[in-house]
């Protein structure tokens, strides 16, 4: 799972949108499990896209995060 979330902070970090994080990395990763989806925590809006461990990854403003 900390590889899957240093890749997409890394793309991040190189300008990558989460159109493209999610086309080049998550949706053909074999942990994710399912499509993003929208939600807002702490006031503001972030994206989870849910793996198969049970946890979600999180992109929201500040980067990628796991929950």
């Amino acid at each position: 799972m900390n590889t899957l979330l240093e890749r997409c902070n890394a793309e991040r970090s190189n300008g990558a949108d989460f159109p493209t994080v999610w086309n080049k990395i998550l949706k053909v990763h074999h942990l994710v499990n399912g499509v993003p989806v929208q939600a807002i925590e702490n006031g503001e809006s972030v994206l989870k896209v849910r793996l198969i461990t049970g946890h979600h990854l999180v992109c929201g403003p500040n980067g990628y995060s796991l929950e």
